[in-house]
């Protein structure tokens, strides 16, 4: 089954939210806003992740690219349209929904 990550970045911290192809949360972690944390978190989970999305931000093209260059899934940015849009969908604005939103955006929709 394919996993698809999302995190919320921040400056010291960002939230990473990792959900199988269903939806359904596996892990939820702080983790340093930094790219070798975030390659250390992604090595130690033990699961293939297809696709990583974050929030565009000023910390962004930096974290994209420490992660593109060291992990084999897609890295992926959204635009704040794309991220605002989603979190209408959310309730509670925890870190943990915000990056749960996020992990849920590059997971592919299937339509009947």
């Amino acid at each position: 089954m394919e996993h698809y990550a999302g995190i919320d970045v921040s400056l010291e911290q960002s939230s990473v939210c990792v959900v199988d192809g269903a939806g359904r949360v596996v892990r939820e972690a702080k983790v340093a806003s930094e790219p070798e944390a975030l390659v250390r978190f992604f090595g130690q989970l033990g699961l293939v992740v297809a696709r990583i999305g974050l929030e565009a931000g000023p910390l962004s093209q930096w974290l994209h690219a420490g992660l593109s260059d060291c992990l084999a899934g897609q890295v992926v940015c959204h635009g704040v349209w794309l991220f605002r849009m989603a979190l209408r969908m959310v309730r509670s604005l925890r870190m943990a929904a915000v990056s749960a939103t996020l992990a849920g955006l590059p997971r592919p929709v299937r339509r009947r």
